[in-house]
């Protein structure tokens, strides 16, 4: 049995072994799978995480050992939190992750990351509503001050009234 890890973003995962076949899913960064069945281009795959079997391009997937496998899908789930964030990879370019990334092979890969996270599985469509709680509560602890001033306009200046604009 070989085993995946998918080392960018997101990756289509297909219901054929075709770049036109039906995307049945997707495969988000940090994601570890089992390789089910491998050809010259595509590479049939069973995510740990649901389940879900499908086809992936072959470049687009990094193979890993089975010690390394069973490493991290023994450790509990580090995922990020944010709606869209940067990993850094190890020549210092970013490359952007999206919520429910999951974040434990980092040294394996060479990458970094700075972001909020969370710990341990949680389900998918939970993780919006956990991302908005916590900005609420940034937002609310975060001071903003508003200027109440009148503004001023020379002479001339429209005032957003476009009162001086023509209709056609």
């Amino acid at each position: 049995m070989q085993y995946g890890l998918c080392n960018l973003s997101i990756v289509a995962l297909r219901n054929e072994p075709a770049d036109q076949s039906e995307l049945t899913s997707q495969v988000l960064y940090g994601e570890l799978f089992k390789v089910l069945e491998q050809r010259r281009k595509w590479s049939r795959i069973r995510l740990t995480y649901d389940g879900y079997e499908g086809w992936v391009d072959n470049k687009q997937f990094r193979l890993i050992e089975q010690e390394e496998y069973t490493n991290y899908t023994s450790k509990k789930e580090q995922l990020c939190s944010d709606l869209v964030n940067f990993i850094t990879d190890e020549a210092q370019k970013l490359q952007p992750i999206v919520m429910g990334s999951v974040l434990n092979a980092q040294p394996l890969l060479n990458h970094t990351f700075d972001g909020e996270t969370l710990v341990g599985q949680k389900q998918k469509n939970k993780l919006i509503v956990f991302h908005l709680e916590s900005r609420e509560k940034l937002i609310s602890h975060t001071e903003i001050h508003v200027s109440t001033a009148e503004p001023t306009f020379a002479p001339g200046q429209c005032r957003n009234n476009f009162s001086d604009v023509e209709e056609a």
